[in-house]
């Protein structure tokens, strides 16, 4: 499992869009945290909960300014070092 924030805003976009990330979602909401989007790399749907959900490709230039990343991946076979190296490339840091 792995559970990882990125940046240093109170707004939140949560990677992936599985069971655990929903429950991530559920979480930050239950703590009046605003989310405001899911990422994934799929895309299999366009929302959840009605949040949309965008590519990597779709995350707004300056979006790491106004907005952290949480890692909402159970997948043990994701490589979370590329996806964390991807997040950084685009402005996101620990």
């Amino acid at each position: 499992m792995h559970a990882v924030k990125l940046g240093k805003s109170n707004i939140y976009f949560i990677y992936s869009t599985g069971p655990f990330a929903r429950d991530k979602l559920d979480i930050l909401t239950r703590h009046k945290l605003t989310v405001s989007d899911f990422i994934d790399h799929s895309r299999r749907q366009s929302a959840i909960k009605e949040l949309p959900i965008m590519s990597l490709d779709a995350i707004p230039q300056n979006a790491h300014s106004s907005t952290s990343v949480i890692l909402g991946i159970r997948n043990r076979q994701a490589n979370i070092a590329a996806i964390i190296s991807r997040l950084k490339s685009l402005g996101f840091e620990k």
